[in-house]
């Protein structure tokens, strides 16, 4: 046995919002001849005036003034609001530092040809033959000789050796015993 399904009742409740109450609800076309003879109705002359008056903006009266829970909360959130507003001024100013400070380490490329230190100048002197060494007093010596002591490459390091593998077990004969 199936079940079948519960019949529709026309005498149920009907919404008032459904097409049904909407065409029924219509007036004919066939109106009083009464009403058709009566005079229209004069039109009234709305002021602009009295509408600007009371939509002057959107306004919103509260119905109650808030209560204490939510006025801390309010405070609370208002509070946090500028805590992470400081937090991103902070962010902010940092990252502006940071850039000016690539920004100034950022050279171009005729500078570090020309070589804009003194000790990079004095380096390009000492290689292009433009100083005399036995001319120089003490002071001049000692910075050349910080100058060529910073320009030495250093030493590269012994590369280690791998440890050697034991070779009992394979004779010269190369059978393994």
């Amino acid at each position: 046995m199936t079940k079948t399904p519960r019949l529709k009742n026309e005498t149920k409740f009907k919404s008032i919002h459904s097409r049904a109450a909407r065409r029924a609800g219509s007036p004919s076309l066939d109106l009083d001849r009464s009403l058709r003879s009566l005079p229209r109705v004069e039109s009234t002359s709305i002021k602009p005036s009295v509408l600007a008056a009371q939509s002057s903006g959107v306004k919103k009266s509260k119905a109650k003034p808030m209560t204490r829970a939510q006025r801390m909360r309010q405070e609370k959130g208002m509070e946090r609001a500028e805590t992470v507003m400081d937090k991103k001024e902070i962010k902010v100013r940092k990252s502006v530092q940071r850039t000016k400070v690539v920004h100034s380490r950022k050279a171009t490329w005729e500078d570090l040809n020309h070589g804009r230190t003194p000790a990079a100048r004095m380096m390009m002197k000492i290689l292009s033959g433009d100083v005399d060494l036995d001319a120089m007093d003490a002071n001049e010596s000692a910075a050349v000789a910080a100058v060529i002591k910073a320009a030495k490459p250093a030493r590269p390091k012994p590369a280690q050796q791998p440890t050697p593998q034991p070779q009992d077990d394979i004779d010269d004969d190369g059978e393994i015993t």
